[in-house]
């Protein structure tokens, strides 16, 4: 209920049991008044009457008939009732009886009100007439030295004076009602003039709890109302700037868990996700928000869920764990650590799933690059142990042998140099501790060097080395690297081919997405790579064919070479093969670098 109508229901009740006590009291006041007012007038009245009787005494118009027609005359103007009685109790006239009646009439004498007038000169009564059955109010006075009347009697039905009260109180309850009507109307101008800048305060109270900060308070005075007012609107205007921190606060939050990468996860002690982010989604493949979500549903990793746990039961970070999803191959470090409140008490398990993918695979990486160059070391130094013993132990006689035993080890020394030399390149590479130097090169006149050096190294395989490139073919790069990409790559063209095979160095002038690019290809007929095999073939030691490798020289880090060059000059290289039928590597340059 509005303020408004408790307001206007308090005033009409008050006004109501008002109306009604002021009315009630009047009205009983009043009807006292109206009573004492008929007495007094009977009194007057019954005086006249005995002052014309003590002047009618001893003559002949106070007969009986006379007396009758007097108190009925007397009645009738009067309008009550005249009774005139003898000193015995007989009734000698009486304005409610004919002459006939007043023969069968009773004595009076034991009437109170004649007992008492008989006695003190005056009596009143309230009664029923035994003649009539009315109720009437007596009044008698005892007249002295009349004769035959001794007491003049009047009555007033007091049903007449009851309408004349009930006519007074009428006027007085429809006057009470009248204004009781204009005193409502104006206490509910009086209310709503009160109470309507307090509802309009409640009602912006209420759309303020509601959000709404931004709709206008009413404008009111400098009473109780105005102070509430600006009480509100400097409640807003906290509540406003609390709002505003809070939000960039977690503007902020979000803007900072977008930023990392790893996955995170706050779990209530309902075992519900209180948040997740978008990292953490991925990794568990979850569609929607899974706010509110109980973490078995969502989170399917017995690890994770037995970390989140115990986290929330002993209010302890759980130890580091690393978590392997077989399905994707990822690998994850989860860490966890309880959130506490002011009381120490543990509200919720903060979770963060570390990625550490790339780590196990680098570190995969450096173990077979260890456990390879242990391999392609070890070879050569077994052998090199192994004959330089035969030297000492009286190889050195055997000239033949000894030659021969040279030989091997120079060969194997030479290799390890190149494997170690090779190693420290590519290493350079990687960490960018290479600067190009690119300058306008004539490519026929690099790949002429190429070609040229290596025929005379391959010269008895019998193997077709040629060029398909265009006359003043101009490239921009690096001529040292792009002479040691060559050679890499149509090294291992002559290594695994044929006898009476070919090797092709073609160049190209091509566009992609509308840039121009330059491409070089290095083609070959040779033995070719498994598909299986041609991701892998760019590793540093990997080699297709183990068993056929080890009658082919090289480290195998040539490809891996490469690779890294061709990154640094801002291209790429492309591998294309097929078992038995040979093998096509194109390199692609950008236009410019």
């Amino acid at each position: 209920m509005k303020i408004r109508h408790k307001l206007l229901m308090a005033f009409i009740i008050t006004a109501l049991v008002t109306s009604v006590l002021v009315t009630g009291g009047a009205g009983r006041l009043l009807g006292t008044v109206v009573e004492e007012r008929y007495v007094e007038r009977i009194q007057a009245e019954s005086l006249l009457m005995r002052a014309w009787l003590e002047e009618k005494t001893g003559s002949a118009e106070l007969s009986t008939g006379s007396l009758q027609d007097f108190a009925i005359t007397a009645g009738a103007r009067l309008g009550y009732r005249v009774t005139l009685i003898r000193d015995d109790g007989l009734v000698m006239a009486d304005s409610a009886q004919d002459l006939p009646g007043l023969i069968a009439m009773d004595n009076h004498a034991a009437r109170p009100e004649i007992a008492m007038a008989m006695r003190e000169g005056n009596g009143e009564s309230r009664r029923t007439s035994a003649t009539t059955r009315t109720e009437y109010y007596y009044r008698a006075l005892r007249v002295d030295g009349t004769d035959p009347v001794r007491i003049i009697r009047v009555a007033l039905p007091t049903n007449q004076v009851r309408r004349i009260q009930s006519r007074y109180v009428s006027l007085m309850a429809v006057t009470t009602a009248v204004v009781l009507l204009a005193i409502c109307a104006l206490g509910y101008l009086f209310v709503s003039r009160l109470s309507k800048p307090m509802e309009e305060i409640t009602r912006a109270a209420e759309l303020t709890a509601g959000g709404d900060l931004n709709s206008p308070l009413p404008p009111v005075g400098d009473d109780e109302a105005g102070r509430l007012a600006a009480a509100v609107g400097d409640m807003r205007a906290g509540l406003l700037h609390k709002i505003e921190e809070i939000a960039s606060e977690h503007r902020l939050m979000l803007s900072m868990m977008s930023g990392i990468r790893e996955g995170l996860l706050l779990v209530g002690t309902d075992h519900r996700i209180l948040m997740a982010n978008q990292p953490l989604r991925e990794i568990f493949e979850v569609g929607g928000n899974p706010e509110g979500d109980l973490l078995a549903e969502v989170v399917r990793n017995p690890s994770v869920i037995r970390h989140v746990e115990a986290t929330l039961e002993h209010g302890t970070a759980a130890e580091d764990e690393i978590i392997r999803f077989p399905a994707t191959g990822r690998a994850f470090e989860i860490r966890t650590a309880p959130v506490l409140d002011e009381n120490g008490q543990t509200r919720a398990a903060l979770a963060l799933l570390f990625d550490i993918t790339r780590l196990e695979t680098l570190e995969g990486v450096r173990r077979e690059f260890v456990s390879n160059v242990s391999h392609e070391l070890r070879t050569p130094l077994t052998s090199i142990q192994a004959f330089v013993e035969t030297l000492l132990e009286g190889g050195m006689d055997d000239r033949e042998n000894r030659t021969r035993f040279l030989k091997i080890i120079r060969r194997h020394t030479t290799f390890m140099g190149e494997l170690i030399g090779e190693l420290s390149d590519l290493n350079k590479i990687e960490t960018g501790a290479v600067d190009l130097d690119p300058v306008d090169l004539d490519l026929m006149e690099v790949a002429a060097a190429v070609t040229g050096k290596l025929a005379q190294a391959y010269g008895g395989q019998q193997i077709e080395l040629s060029t398909e490139i265009p006359p003043e073919f101009r490239l921009k790069a690096d001529r040292r690297r792009l002479e040691q990409i060559l050679t890499n790559l149509v090294d291992n063209a002559l290594k695994f081919n044929k006898a009476g095979g070919t090797v092709r160095i073609e160049a190209y002038r091509t566009r992609e997405g509308g840039n121009p690019r330059t491409e070089i290809v290095v083609a070959d007929d040779g033995v070719g790579i498994p598909s299986d095999c041609i991701e892998r073939v760019f590793n540093r030691f990997y080699r297709v064919d183990q068993a056929r490798s080890k009658d082919v020289s090289g480290t195998g880090l040539g490809l891996s070479i490469v690779k890294h060059l061709m990154r640094l000059h801002g291209g790429r290289v492309e591998l294309a093969s097929e078992l038995g039928v040979g093998t096509r590597v194109t390199l692609i340059f950008p236009d410019r670098l």
